[in-house]
């Protein structure tokens, strides 16, 4: 399974990753954390990687990447009649390892929701 799977998969059960100076901790439901232990520890040097790499986007690219995710969470909540407010408090607070992760969980969703709508 590639690092982009395995991140996608977590994202679908609410797992992020935060990443500090070759620390990385999962944050999310611990029955989902424990069911990715196996996976997580098998590829953790490919995730670290992918993460650092994560951390050489320029200014302007992750100020790019956060506003994409703040107007994904504002239309995810229009559907579903969330408070984007609520929302966008706690993406403010998360790491911007976990940004990327996000932004992706919430593209698939609304990807989703979309392609329910459709038919």
């Amino acid at each position: 399974m590639s690092v982009a799977s395995i991140l996608e998969k977590a994202a679908a059960v609410g797992v992020i990753f935060a990443y500090d100076v070759g620390e990385l901790d999962a944050e999310g439901p611990e029955d989902a954390i424990e069911a990715l232990l196996p996976e997580l520890r098998l590829h953790k040097a490919g995730i670290i990687l992918h993460l650092e790499n994560l951390q050489r986007l320029t200014a302007n690219e992750w100020i790019r990447t956060i506003r994409e995710l703040d107007e994904l969470i504002a239309r995810y909540c229009q559907l579903y009649g969330g408070d984007p407010e609520i929302m966008l408090s706690v993406r403010k607070k998360q790491p911007l390892a976990s940004i990327p992760q996000c932004l992706r969980w919430f593209r698939q969703q609304l990807n989703a929701i979309q392609g329910g709508l459709a038919q």
